[in-house]
């Protein structure tokens, strides 16, 4: 049977502060992951004397539980809050460094509040399937889905088998009766419904960012489509720099080849 859900209880999942120089950044991670996927990147940046700050989006990860009582907006008072404290104390510059759905909210917090520079990741926009975007609304009506029973789970491929232990590290991946229960396990559409709306409220947003820019993008990434990255781009008032990557949606891993 499909074991009870504990998701991502290792510490490598919780916010985290690396304490070092005057530079800082705030670190927001994406949909549906946690600070540990931004801790390499904010280690290699601490080793260079920068004092780097990991958010958890209130409702994800080790909150998993509370997703569909979060919203956008406590999502985005997240990256505020932890902005505002850096300055406070001092820090300068503070950079906004957003992966994903983090990219989405870290535009929004730039458009409205004085930050000195973003870093983005794969910034997600809006859905990829063009159907899929305009059936939403009635989508979004619906209380959950079972996505994979329509997308299929390949259980011998290891980096399918480690986003799963993610949710459910206890799980035995290769009895069929656990990849049964994984593939009817239902996903809340409320909380999809959050990231739709970050996406969109970050496009949005670009008009109003002027401060310099470093978008990477995965060429062959099927979340955040490169086009879907270029339309972003071309509502920036000042030009980003586009550094364009041999990969697909999750950019940060540090074993990928670049």
């Amino acid at each position: 049977m499909l074991p009870s859900l504990s998701a991502f209880q290792g510490p490598e999942h919780q916010p985290f502060l690396m304490n070092g120089g005057q530079p800082a950044a705030v670190m927001t991670h994406g949909f549906p992951g946690t600070p540990s996927e931004m801790r390499p990147l904010a280690q290699a940046l601490h080793d260079q004397g920068w004092t780097t700050r990991g958010i958890l989006l209130p409702g994800l990860g080790p909150e998993i539980e509370q997703a569909t009582e979060r919203s956008h907006s406590d999502w985005l008072n997240a990256v505020k809050s932890a902005q505002a404290e850096l300055q406070q104390q001092g820090h300068r510059p503070v950079i906004l460094i957003g992966n994903s759905t983090g990219a989405a909210l870290s535009l929004q917090v730039a458009a409205e509040k004085a930050v000195d520079a973003l870093i983005l990741f794969a910034p997600f926009n809006r859905l990829a399937d063009s159907n899929i975007r305009l059936a939403w609304p009635l989508i979004r009506l619906m209380k959950q889905v079972k996505p994979f029973r329509v997308i299929p789970l390949d259980f011998e491929n290891e980096e399918v088998r480690e986003g799963i232990h993610n949710f459910f590290p206890d799980a035995n991946l290769d009895d069929p009766e656990v990849q049964e229960g994984i593939r009817n396990a239902p996903i809340p559409l409320r909380v999809i419904d959050q990231v739709v709306t970050a996406g969109r409220k970050g496009f949005q947003a670009a008009s109003q960012v002027r401060v310099p820019m470093v978008i990477f993008q995965g060429v062959h990434d099927p979340v955040a489509l490169p086009a879907d990255t270029d339309r972003l781009i071309a509502r920036l008032p000042q030009a980003p720099r586009l550094v364009k990557l041999e990969g697909e949606h999750n950019l940060l891993d540090p074993t990928l080849p670049f």
